[in-house]
């Protein structure tokens, strides 16, 4: 959203600050500092000062996308190109919150995709490359924002869009998993969201 499309006049006061809480979201993921992200709400908002309760979403919509982009960062396994739990379990709360500001919840948006590869390992390096493909197989199909993360060396989720996460997709997921892995009948579900981050188990 421009910031030249946010106008209080336009909007009730419960409709702006969502408004200025979605062009901070967008803005955090451009790299726009928050001090350059309040001085356009107050352009926006001017000859008059943003409310408190502007501010607030705001800063809180900026921050917490922030936090989002910085874990993807950072909390991604440098060889398998696949998230940790800790930094799944992380977007999941930073979703939550955002789910709850808004009053939608999370589930009518989002499911959870496990895949149980049944896979017998040779040795640590065995478990290692195929890993590597596993991820490899998984970041193709799933190509948007989806978070694919390794709970065990047997065992990986993917975080998706319930419109994407349909039995095409899966169907490809399963036939990348074997002929790029070598994983001969991987079982894959697509399961509930819990009702918390700290309710997902590995």
């Amino acid at each position: 959203m421009s910031a030249f499309t946010l106008d209080p006049r336009n909007l009730s006061p419960e409709d702006f600050a969502q408004a200025a809480s979605d062009y901070a979201t967008d803005a955090a993921g451009q790299g726009v500092p928050l001090d350059q992200v309040i001085t356009r709400i107050e352009h926006a908002c001017a000859p008059e000062l943003p409310s408190y309760d502007v501010l607030k979403a705001t800063s809180t919509a900026w921050a917490e996308s922030v936090s989002v982009w910085a874990l993807a960062s950072t909390c991604t396994d440098a060889l398998t190109d696949m998230a940790s739990m800790s930094h799944l379990r992380e977007c999941l709360e930073g979703l939550y919150r955002k789910s709850a500001r808004e009053g939608t919840p999370l589930s009518e948006s989002k499911t959870l995709i496990v895949i149980d590869a049944q896979h017998s390992y040779m040795n640590d390096l065995d478990s290692a490359l195929t890993a590597i493909d596993i991820g490899g197989a998984l970041r193709t199909v799933f190509v948007r924002d989806e978070i694919v993360a390794a709970a065990t060396n047997r065992r990986f989720l993917v975080l998706a869009d319930k419109e994407h996460a349909n039995d095409d997709a899966l169907s490809m997921t399963a036939v990348l998993l074997h002929r790029v892995a070598g994983v001969p009948a991987p079982f894959m579900r697509s399961q509930t969201l819990p009702t918390s981050a700290s309710g997902l188990t590995d």
